[in-house]
């Protein structure tokens, strides 16, 4: 045996094999399925390796390093399909010599080849391939490569002593390293000696001294991070020379420091410093910058703006740019220093703005130019500086927030100030302080201030929405973020949520921008903060536990009173930080106060005179008792115009008790309305005064003097109102004038008066006013609101919302919040007879004006509330609140699009039961009018959530329903979180390739949310952060099919596709027990009973498919960390059911609803062992579930319907139709049984009304049809109905000519077709079998053809009838010869899809078919496939046609393509290509002579062209009750017949003109408005369309309109247009005699 030298071992080859992707895999099979999942075999010489197996994605990756020390010379490598069962498929497959890979490999040793397919596969055309990362070294060339990488890495260490260095690449050696490092110190020293010289200087400037300090603070902290890190910068020290010769020349010119013009400019030179010392610390803790693509400067009128110009032109830019624009940035902080220099020496102003370095983008985005004014801003909600403390004052609370803002922070995460107190301690004012000081330092990110008495306005789910426009307004990079999220989600605008606001419009563009610096936002008087409990808890909340989540540079704000809720909230927050505004000043404030008096007050000689030894001042500060609210009061009214200062003082210090029974605030409000009105107990007045200021304390928004006055009382005068409000400045705002806004000055006024303990006399009744405003409201409305109140010219547009100035405001206050102040009181008969007149005469009026404003949401809120305060009092008015809800709902959106269609669609369109349209629909005679068709109640609709799509990834793939939020998650992964009341999005969850989501689930107590993936991981969320908690963790097996919670939210329990059943610990994710395999067969389906105390699983048997229940239960276990858990087989006699079945399970598995053989539905009691059928049609079962008490069954049927039993005693509880809303794949009971939400392949979710359920006594249910066959004269066209009978229908009339045949006695039908003479009918049955059939005798013909294995697809004769072709899921195509009934070859092989079509051609030799796949032409004789598959399409094909002579075809696929083809030379060469406007193509037909085409899509239209030129033929016929799923032409090619998905089968004029169709007003409207869009509106063809009217989505499947001439087998809507007004004439549509005549004039 030869050993081998130490040299020859080291020389051995290494082959290195890693970063594998594969490109043009197969895509999975069908149209639901999620991509597949692959796996690689790698081999070379005797060692093989297999990689991991791929997540589910078309293009995989592998993210492995194959490594190989064979001498073989060649690589093999093999990709596979993985299949959870059965074998895996081979893909393709690599075999090359190594060397020639390494030598075609590019500079990164990256390669990319094409895998050789396996013979007969459809790829292989288009072949799959894979790149990777080849490497083939001896181990000598390896540790080389590795040496050399570590000295490069050494010599960059070495180069980079200061980011600027690297900029100008000096060669820096280890001694310059050295001797830089002990000069640091010594440079900066003699410049902080300046700056601290230049702060005692302007120590008694009040203007300066602040900013000086501040200034001090934040260089002395740049200095210290500087220094402590021995790092020495060339352009910093430069930069720290330029302001040391700056301050050195301002000590020295000391006079200067007397002159007020130069204060300005010493401010700006404190500010100036401030900024650079912000720069120097970000600098310092951020030395390399590294990875930024653009660094921000704004820089409003410096010379930095020409350093740093091209900085705007980033798009990608390398790091020397980068860091040559932060070395520009420094220049400029050079320039304007100099400048400041200048300006001083010159003794002038010079307009010189401060640089300020706030921003580094991270993104590389060019900057996105969009409109973010109409995001909702509360302006006025900002710092106003004239409410800040008064100077002198304060200042150590004030020093304390300024250090805290200003002083580098170590943590990670932003903070919290959180400043509390009680009414009057003066916390808003130093709130309005800290914002101007920081606002005039360019520091200042955003103030929002609250106020009580705008609560309206300033609510919790504004919040962040201003925040984010105001630091959009301050940093460029945060815009471009901004503007980008929302162009990508539009409806963030205006989104009511307060964590979808936090989450996507603060921390989205925090992860985009670096902020240099602190970044202040102040948020005042949180506990005045107004909108909805649930936002403001979720605001309190975020700003309690997830302002971590922002940058260190934030710094927050807070001031409230310390109320418990806020104490628990803050208390464990370790980024808070406390203080309690009376307890920090204790020491000071009476010196505080003392200074604010003697401004306020001093200068008043007649109070020396009364007081000498200004005696009046410390007794003010003795009764102040520390509140400054207080003082402002006492000195407003001491100084009121028209009164003697020292007189008013006397009166407030006689009137006033330093008690202890009676707190300072109090008295002094006492004093001070006492002083003003003298009002005795008995006071006639003392009414008038409660009603005027009552009624400006339980405002809802903050009326003027003159709305005051309109809404006066019955005893009130304007000059009274006036009067009373006029002498109230000290107290009141806004007083001096009729248009400003009339509140209390502090809040701590509004409670005294509210209290009658404290208030005494002056006690104002909340409930009293409130009563009083509802009723003034109401009788506001009731005299002032007439129809077009807006004087809107025309109905033909949909007009934007008006400015409050085109209607009264206190009219439009009335409408807004009459319904809130009558809520807040008890039934009282005195108000009924108004709200009576209200809802007879003017509750359409008030609609229209809500509409104007875009409030219309508030009509629904306002007649819940009439309903809840008319209860048991007044049945007429309670079941009117109840109509005019569903009123609402049903026409809100179309109302508030264009306002005068209240009159012209939604009252003539509302059901005959509905009180609102019985009560005003006789006024309005000059509108449409429903003759026929017209709907008797209200559709079970509620509200329809997300926008129907045409793609199948936007399937609902699950749905879970809580109290209050829906969590959809679609088939592409993504998830969606839905306010379940408002129907708007709250957030989302974005799909990922990594792991693509497929069912989740929320906890009980709302705290967690889990995810399922394909891939069988499962992830644990934060449901109100939407933060990841754990994950993944694997349940085994494939995809994970269900989730639930346990009663008390501390396990999740998950089940697979393949059976396994894992439980985990919600805390840790840890396993509760092993995970167990339920059954090992095949699982269709598992389903947890809620709390996942129970499964059912729906598995095959050797006896076919049975329902299979397990629960879990304790049990003894050695194992230390496991809980004792197992799975445990129900005992019940064997639950047999479908193949595919659907399944649900109630509450503790008492009952299953399953479907059994022979498509029974019923339900499985499980204590008495034994089933119950429920239904026995031939429908298919879509959804089902129990709601949650499981007292009901819901199901969702193929009939578009949702039917409901009482699951105990099986009584059938009524059914609702879906309408248009069809495709349901999902059904979930919402929180309690009143509705049920559904989810569909449209990607939509449906909110359903259960009440609305009926039962159709002995009533035929409308059927649905299906399009077959129409006679060779076009005059008959047979269709096969839902209850599977035949029946004929003369096309000119409608009309059935001929009896209905029942197929039922045939066995169960799938599909049937007609021989081209009619004389032959096909059949084909749900037991693969197809019978021929005489169709004039109705006799059966030959014996049964058998052959297929699976479910029929296609069934097509020969032209002569000789032959059958039939297709099926089972990929085959048949070919039977009709007289024996005999396959003539054996079936064809080689579609790698469903057979969905198949059309003869060349007599019958040859036969085209098609499978979603790939279309294929076939020898009928030989069976073999001629030529390739052709390949035109690029997208599903589910459309195909023969032209009659056959000498063409069409074909149409999902994207919109539709391929015309030669059938001879099997070329699309030369042929039109068309394009259904992107849409799935259903359906294709061409003309009798061939020259045009039919195409129908899934975006509801029928579209026909010319089959020569690939032109469109007019516009398109518009079906707006579904998709078109097929369309033929007819009548000699005059009309064409149309079928709808939701079985709608219309005949269209394919010559408008010459058809007579309905009466000549309405062919002139048909003429003129032609179009019949899909968000239901008739409009004509023009941008922008003019619309007409609009109908309903239960209207449409029955509507006629544009060309369609009559439905088959249904009754059609039928409008009176005779006397329809509209257009400019549209208000002529009232009766003269009508109320609402009367009214508007």
């Amino acid at each position: 045996m030869t050993t081998k030298t130490p040299d020859e071992s080291e020389a051995k080859n290494r082959l290195q094999i890693s970063e594998i992707r594969g490109f043009n895999f197969p895509k999975a099979h069908g149209m639901l399925k999620a991509a597949n999942r692959f796996s690689l075999a790698l081999e070379c010489g005797t060692e093989k390796h297999m990689s991991e197996v791929s997540k589910r994605n078309d293009h995989p990756f592998w993210d492995q390093e194959f490594v190989f020390n064979s001498e073989s010379t060649v690589l093999v490598i093999k990709a596979y399909i993985h299949h959870s069962l059965g074998k895996d498929e081979l893909v393709g497959e690599l075999s090359e010599d190594i060397k020639k890979l390494t030598a075609s490999a590019d500079a990164d040793g990256s390669v990319r080849v094409v895998l050789k397919v396996p013979k007969g596969s459809s790829a292989a055309k288009n072949p799959p391939e894979i790149s990777f990362k080849i490497s083939l070294k001896s181990r000598t060339e390896n540790m080389t490569a590795a040496v050399e990488a570590g000295k490069a890495g050494w010599q960059d260490v070495k180069k980079s002593p200061g980011l600027l260095d690297q900029t100008s690449k000096e060669v820096v050696t280890a001694a310059k390293i050295q001797s830089t490092i002990t000069a640091a110190a010594a440079d900066v020293t003699p410049f902080l000696d300046k700056l601290d010289k230049f702060v005692k200087l302007v120590d008694n400037i009040s203007e300066v001294h602040p900013y000086a300090k501040v200034a001090w603070s934040v260089i002395s902290a740049a200095y210290k991070i500087f220094q402590a890190q021995k790092q020495r910068d060339g352009a910093i020290a430069h930069l720290i020379d330029v302001m040391d010769d700056t301050y050195a020349f301002v000590i020295e010119s000391k006079e200067l420091f007397q002159v007020e013009s130069q204060r300005k400019l010493l401010e700006t030179l404190a500010n100036q410093t401030t900024e650079c010392g912000h720069f120097i610390v970000d600098y310092a803790k951020n030395k390399t910058f590294g990875g930024f693509d653009c660094i921000v400067a704004l820089v409003p009128k410096s010379r930095a703006d020409r350093a740093n110009a091209e900085c705007s032109n980033a798009g990608g830019r390398t790091l020397t740019n980068i860091l040559g624009e932060a070395d520009g940035v420094i220049k400029g902080f050079e320039s304007s220093f100099s400048d400041l220099k200048a300006a001083i020496q010159l003794r002038g102003s010079v307009q010189t703005e401060i640089v300020v370095f706030q921003t580094i983008k991270l993104t590389k985005d060019i900057a996105i130019d969009i409109n973010l004014n109409d995001m909702q801003y509360v302006g006025d909600a900002s710092f106003l500086p004239e409410k800040a403390c008064f100077p002198g004052t304060r200042t150590e609370i004030i020093e304390t927030i300024t250090q805290w803002v200003i002083q580098p922070d170590q943590s990670e995460s932003a903070s919290l100030f959180w400043l509390k107190g009680f009414a009057g301690s003066g916390k808003s004012a130093v709130a309005h302080t800290i914002a101007h000081r920081f606002h005039s330092g360019k520091r200042l990110g955003s103030s929002y201030i609250f106020d009580e008495s705008q609560a309206t306005e300033r609510r919790a789910d504004t919040v962040f929405s201003k925040i984010s426009r105001d630091l959009a307004a301050i940093s460029d990079g945060w815009k471009d973020s901004l503007g980008k999220i929302i162009k990508n989600s539009p409806d963030l605008r205006h989104t009511p949520s307060v964590r979808r606001q936090f989450e996507e419009l603060i921390l989205g563009p925090a992860r985009d921008v670096m902020f240099i610096g602190p970044i202040l936002i102040v948020i005042d008087a949180l506990d005045e903060c107004g909108g909805t409990p649930d936002a403001r808890k979720e605001l309190l909340r975020i700003l309690a536990t997830r302002l971590s989540e922002l940058p260190s540079n934030f710094c927050i704000l807070l001031t409230s009173r310390p109320q418990k809720e806020f104490e628990d909230a803050f208390s464990h927050s370790q980024y808070v930080t406390p203080l309690d505004i009376l307890a920090a000043s204790e020491s000071s404030v009476d010196k505080d106060l003392a200074v604010y008096y003697e401004s306020r007050l001093g200068d008043l000689a007649e109070l020396d005179d009364a007081w000498p030894n200004k005696g009046w001042l410390s007794e003010l500060v003795k009764r102040s008792e520390g509140l400054f609210q207080w003082a402002f009061t006492a000195c407003e009214y001491v100084l009121e115009p028209g009164w003697s200062p020292d007189e008013q003082l006397r009166n407030l210090f006689s009137s006033t008790s330093s008690s202890a029974e009676l707190a300072g605030l109090d008295n002094l409000y006492k004093a001070i309305l006492h002083n003003i009105f003298q009002f005795s107990v008995n006071d006639g007045r003392i009414a008038r005064f409660r009603s005027i200021l009552g009624r400006i304390l339980c405002a809802r928004t903050p009326l003027t003097v003159a709305d005051l006055m309109a809404l006066h009382g019955p005893d009130e005068s304007p000059s009274m109102i006036k009067s009373i409000v006029l002498r109230m400045g000290s107290v009141l705002s806004g007083v001096s004038t009729d248009s400003a806004p009339v509140q209390a000055l502090h809040t701590s006024f509004r409670d005294f008066l509210f209290s009658q303990e404290r208030s005494d006399i002056y006690h104002i009744d909340p409930l009293e006013q409130e009563r009083s405003l509802a009723k003034t409201c109401v009788t506001l409305l009731n005299k002032e609101l007439r129809v077009n109140i807006s004087k809107t010219q025309t109905s033909y547009t949909s007009g934007p919302s008006l400015n409050d100035t085109v209607v009264p405001p206190y009219l439009m206050y009335s409408a807004r919040f009459w319904s809130d102040h009558l809520i807040t009181i008890p039934f009282s008969q005195d108000v009924v007879p108004l709200v009576q007149t209200f809802t007879t005469q003017h509750f359409l009026h008030w609609l229209e004006l809500l509409c104007l404003y875009d409030e219309v949401y508030r009509a629904r809120n306002a007649m819940r509330a009439l309903q809840t305060w008319i209860l048991g009092q007044n049945q007429v008015l309670f079941d009117f609140g109840i109509d005019a809800e569903k009123f609402i709902n049903a026409f809100a959106n179309i109302i508030g699009l264009s306002p005068p269609h209240l009159y012209l669609s939604a009252l003539p369109f509302a059901p005959t039961t509905s009180l609102v349209a019985k009560h005003f629909l006789p006024g309005l005679e000059n509108t449409l009018s429903v003759q026929a068709g017209k709907q008797q109640t209200y559709p079970a609709l509620v509200n329809l959530l997300g926008t129907p799509s045409n793609l199948w990834s936007h399937t609902i793939n699950s749905l879970y329903c809580n109290r209050n939020n829906i969590m959809s998650v679609s088939s592409d992964g993504s998830v969606v979180f839905w306010d379940l009341g408002t129907g708007h999005i709250l957030g989302e969850i974005p799909s990922e390739d990594q792991h693509t989501y497929n069912v989740g689930v929320i906890s009980h107590d709302r705290q967690y949310f889990a995810l399922g993936s394909y891939d069988g991981d499962i992830y644990l969320h934060d449901f109100q952060t939407h933060a990841a908690l754990w994950g993944p963790v694997n349940v085994h097996g494939d995809a994970v099919s269900s989730l639930s919670f346990t009663a008390d939210s501390t396990i999740l329990w998950a089940a697979s596709s393949e059976g396994y059943v894992g439980g985990f610990h919600v805390m840790t994710g840890a396993e509760v027990c092993s995970i167990q395999r339920l059954h090992t067969d095949t699982v269709y389906q598992a389903r947890f009973a809620p709390n996942a105390t129970h499964v059912a699983i729906a598995a095959g048997t050797d006896k076919g498919t049975e329902i299979i229940i397990f629960e879990h239960i304790s049990i003894e276990t050695t194992s230390r960390n496991r809980t004792g858990m197992q799975w445990l087989q129900v005992p019940q006699p064997p639950i047999a059911a479908t193949r595919t079945p659907c399944l649900a399970i109630s509450a503790g598995a008492q009952f299953i609803g399953w479907v059994s053989p022979g498509r029974k539905f019923g339900i499985w009691d499980t204590a008495k062992k034994e089933g119950k059928t429920l239904f026995e049609e031939a429908l298919h079962l879509c959804a089902v579930d129990f709601s949650q008490d499981g007292d009901i069954i819901a199901t969702a049927w193929s009939d578009d319907r949702i039917r409901l039993w009482e699951t105990k005693s099986g009584s059938f509880q009524g059914l609702f139709d879906m309408g248009s809303h069809s495709s349901i794949r999902l059904l979930q009971f919402c929180f309690d049984a009143s509705q049920i939400a559904t989810g569909s392949s449209e990607g939509t979710i449906a909110i359903w009304d259960t009440t609305a359920a009926v039962i159709p006594h002995e009533v035929r249910e409308p059927l649905e049809l299906y399009l077959l066959n129409i006679t060779p004269d076009g005059g008959t066209v047979f269709t096969k109905d839902s209850d599977a009978t035949i029946r004929a229908y003369d096309l000119e009339s409608g009309n059935e000519s001929s009896p209905p045949q029942d197929t039922n006695k045939l066995g169960c039908v799938v599909t049937v077709s007609y021989s081209l003479d009619m004389k032959r009918l096909a059949v084909a049955l749900e037991n693969n079998d197809v019978l021929l059939w005489d169709a004039e005798t109705w006799t059966p013909i030959g014996n049964p053809m058998t052959g297929h294995t699976d479910r029929i697809a296609c069934l097509t004769f020969s032209p002569d009838g000789q032959r059958l072709a039939t297709g099926g899921h089972d990929y085959l195509l048949c070919i039977w010869d009709t007289t024996t009934n005999q396959m003539v070859t054996e079936p064809f092989t080689g579609h790698i899809g469903s057979v969905s079509d198949a059309q003869f051609f060349g007599g019958r030799k040859r036969i085209a078919s098609c499978s979603a796949e790939d279309i294929r032409i076939w020898d009928t004789e030989s069976g073999k496939s001629i030529g390739e598959p052709l390949e035109f399409h690029d997208d599903l094909i589910f459309a195909f046609a023969m032209s009659p002579d056959r000498d063409r075809a069409a074909s149409g696929s999902c994207d919109g393509i539709i391929h015309i083809w030669d059938t001879t030379t099997l070329s699309c060469e030369g042929q039109p290509k068309m394009n259904h406007e992107s849409h799935i193509v259903w359906s294709l037909a061409f003309s009798s002579d061939g020259g045009r085409l039919l195409s129908t899509g899934q975006d509801h239209t029928i579209r026909i062209w010319d089959a020569h030129t690939g032109q469109l033929i007019g516009i398109p016929m518009e079906d707006q009750s579904g998709p078109v799923v097929r369309a033929v032409f007819a009548n000699s090619d005059r009309d064409v017949v149309s079928l709808s998905s939701i079985g709608t089968i219309r005949v269209w004029s394919v010559d408008f003109e010459n058809q007579a169709m309905g009466s000549a007003c309405e062919r002139e409207l048909r003429t003129l408005f032609p179009r019949f869009r899909i968000d239901g509106w008739v409009c004509s063809d023009e941008d922008p369309a003019k619309l007409l009217f609009w109908v309903p989505p239960h209207y449409r499947s029955t509507f006629l309109w544009g060309r369609c001439k009559r439905l088959i087998g249904a009754e059609p809507t039928i409008i009176d247009f005779e006397r329809f007004q509209h257009g400019e004439n549209w208000t002529k549509c009232l009766t003269p005699s009508s109320v609402l005549e009367e009214v508007s004039s």
